[in-house]
């Protein structure tokens, strides 16, 4: 169990411009401990190479949303799985996000540590094909930057600062 003490003025909520708290941020809180439990297992000190960590995947359900006065968050991880082939090591967990008795946010997740090599032949997406745009499209429209005023989110919690926009 991991607990994070929500403080009511964080930059988060007014950079959010919303009452409630980030989904990026409430992630974030839910998958630190597990990050922890990974590192606290020891399983990266079974290689005699340097591993990188990365997070693959998992399932969750957002429950409610989180209030900025909702005091503390518990999160409670639990490893259910850890498999080792090749080099490379998987770890599933299930946790849960609690405001007092309340379930917030359930889900399950996977990392797994992998060598400068596995990474290198990761080859991506093969069967996307990224749009370009004609000549003809890029003179229909002119980017612009995203609005960082009003109900727009702040800087720090745009994934995005411009927007480009193509006739069809």
């Amino acid at each position: 169990v991991s607990e994070y003490d929500v403080p009511m003025d964080e930059w988060y909520f007014d950079s959010n411009r919303q009452p409630m708290m980030p989904f990026s941020v409430l992630l974030e809180i839910a998958l630190q401990p597990c990050g922890w439990l990974a590192a606290y297992m020891g399983s990266a000190l079974t290689s005699d190479i340097d591993l990188h960590f990365r997070n693959l995947a998992g399932k969750a359900t957002p429950v409610c949303q989180v209030p900025r006065d909702v005091g503390t968050l518990a999160v409670r991880v639990k490893s259910t799985g850890v498999s080792s082939s090749g080099g490379m090591i998987i770890q599933h967990y299930d946790y849960e996000v609690l405001a007092g008795s309340q379930t917030v946010y359930k889900a399950n997740t996977y990392f797994g540590y992998f060598s400068d090599d596995a990474l290198s032949e990761q080859v991506g997406l093969t069967t996307v094909t990224l749009h370009e745009a004609s000549d003809e499209e890029r003179a229909a429209t002119e980017p612009f930057r995203y609005p960082d005023t009003g109900t727009y989110p702040g800087a720090q919690m745009r994934m995005i600062d411009q927007v480009e926009v193509f006739a069809p």
